[in-house]
């Protein structure tokens, strides 16, 4: 099992032949209406109730498939969860207590308690990508 970290606290682990290798690259935007369309700009400042959509891009660089692995995210401080993340990859949920739940099967769960997303991921093929997505709202301060 190999642990890789990113900037925004994500950490991937899987188990697949000693040829897969997994990059993971994080960000954050803001999603601003332009001539219609919405378009991504990446997060400089944020203010109390910004919505920021974070992705997850994840490469597998090397020459074998990764399998069965999990990516794990903390919500990023002074952020609560938006939106539930899309279903594919059937993401996981925890709180603060270290529970994690299924999305499909959350009941009475605010998002607000959420702490922690969880994917799981059973085969990226070598030379291919995934794009994981959730949003967040900044708090305000205390």
């Amino acid at each position: 099992m190999r642990l890789l970290t990113a900037l925004l606290l994500v950490g991937i682990s899987f188990f697949a032949s000693a040829d897969a290798e997994l990059v993971l690259d994080s960000y954050a935007f803001i999603e601003v209406p332009k001539a219609g369309e919405v378009v991504k700009q990446p997060v400089e400042f944020v203010d109390p109730g910004d919505i920021i959509l974070m992705e997850l891009h994840i490469n597998n660089i090397g020459t074998s498939a990764a399998t069965n692995f999990e990516v794990d995210n903390p919500i990023p401080e002074l952020t609560k969860l938006y939106e539930l993340p899309e279903a594919r990859f059937n993401p996981f949920v925890g709180n603060a207590n270290g529970q994690f739940f299924p999305v499909s099967q959350l009941q009475g769960q605010r998002l607000d308690q959420i702490t922690q997303l969880r994917w799981t991921i059973p085969l990226l093929d070598a030379g291919d990508q995934i794009v994981l997505r959730f949003r967040v709202i900044v708090n305000a301060p205390d």
